[in-house]
Order: structure tokens, then C-alpha cells, then sequence
């Protein structure tokens, strides 16, 4: 767990790569998965009044999908949260994004996990233009910022 401090919220790391947390080479790649969510719960467990935040890149079939977008939590205890991370999104990153926050697919796990938080799919690898930008640095701050945007926003009640 790296404790830091980002724009004056108290951050901590689940995963810092794409390694798995608490992996283990006896066991299958399902059995890891699961030992790494679970590693990572219980670390955001650990935290007094945590905010869950998981960071991903989507891919889709057709390459005309594109834009960052955010699942809240099955039980929308994040759902200010998540909407104010989207609009954030769209005025700093990519103002053509119209797309909203919703709901998380009840098959993923850690948003079932009473945690207030989402995931957010920082865009699309299967669309060129995207995936461009997604390897542009000046474009991963820019999407930082607008994620402490939305958090700072949604703990403000804007």
C-alpha cells in the first residue's frame, strides 16, 4: 500500500501494474484473479472511509466507440461521485464524450463490495484516434485532473 497525497486527498494504490496482488504460480489464472481482488478489498478495507476508484481501458469490436466513462457502485452510494468524475471528463478532456455515469454490471465483484467509488474506463483501445491519445502523457494528467476534479467536486456537493 503507497500512501500519497494527491491535490490534498490522502491516495492509496491498490495496484501500482498490472501484477496481480497476492499471486501465486500453483494456482490457475482464475484462482489469482480472485486472490487479487480479494487482496485488493481487503486493502481498501483497511482505509478509514475509503473511496474505490478503478482504473481500466475498455475495448470493443467496433472502433467507432470511444470516450471515458464511469460505473458507479450497485448500490449508487457513488453515484455523485461517479457523475461528477463523467461530467469532469467531458469538460476537460473530451467535450464530444456523451456519455453518462451508470451503473456497474452486477458481475463485478469489487463494485458489489460496499465500497462508495466505480470504476473508470479511461477510453477505448479499440478506436485508433483513442488509443493514440491514451499513449500521450500530457493526456493521462489531463485525465488525472479530471478525475480529482470530480472527486473534489462531489465532496464540495456541486
Amino acid at each position: 500500500q503507497v500512501l500519497a497525497n494527491f491535490f490534498g486527498v490522502p491516495t492509496a494504490m491498490t495496484r501500482p501494474d498490472e501484477n496481480a496482488l497476492d499471486y501465486n504460480p500453483s494456482r490457475t489464472v482464475r484462482e489469482n484473479k480472485i486472490a487479487d481482488i480479494k487482496a485488493r478489498e481487503k486493502l481498501v478495507n483497511s482505509i478509514p472511509s475509503p473511496v474505490f476508484l478503478s482504473i481500466h481501458l475498455n475495448k470493443f469490436s467496433d472502433a467507432q466507440y470511444h470516450g471515458a466513462s464511469v460505473l458507479l457502485d450497485r448500490e449508487v452510494q457513488g453515484k455523485p461521485l461517479a457523475e461528477q468524475i463523467q461530467q469532469c471528463l467531458i469538460d476537460g478532456c473530451d467535450p464530444l464524450n456523451h456519455r453518462k455515469a451508470e451503473q456497474a454490471d452486477s458481475a463485478i465483484y469489487l463494485m458489489k463490495a460496499g465500497l462508495t467509488g466505480g470504476t473508470y474506463e479511461r477510453g477505448f483501445l479499440s478506436n485508433p484516434a483513442e488509443e493514440a491519445r491514451l499513449r500521450d502523457e500530457a493526456y493521462h494528467k489531463q485525465l488525472a485532473a479530471a478525475v480529482i476534479c470530480g472527486y473534489l467536486r462531489s465532496q464540495s456537493g456541486m
